[in-house]
């Protein structure tokens, strides 16, 4: 597959690409359409990119909770107890 990237995101990583694809949300298409300002958002906030393999067989990717938090303290063992994630 070959990409092509215009000159204001060429300096992007794909962690910042997946994190700003995480944050809009909206899969239900199978595709996600990232404007500039989603992308400089998920360079500027959030938390890191996780991918965290849970008990049950599944594969959580997030950029929703803080390091701090059970759910990745734990590598999924735990649920997020939301206190530690803000």
């Amino acid at each position: 597959m070959t990409t092509s990237k215009p000159n204001e995101v060429r300096d992007l990583s794909d962690n910042d690409i997946l994190r700003a694809a995480l944050m809009t949300a909206t899969w239900a298409a199978h595709e996600v359409l990232l404007d500039p300002d989603d992308l400089a958002t998920a360079r500027t906030q959030g938390h890191p990119l996780r991918i965290i393999h849970l008990p049950d067989g599944r594969i959580l990717v997030t950029a929703a909770h803080a390091p701090t938090c059970p759910l990745i303290t734990s590598g999924g063992q735990s649920l997020c107890d939301d206190l530690n994630c803000e």
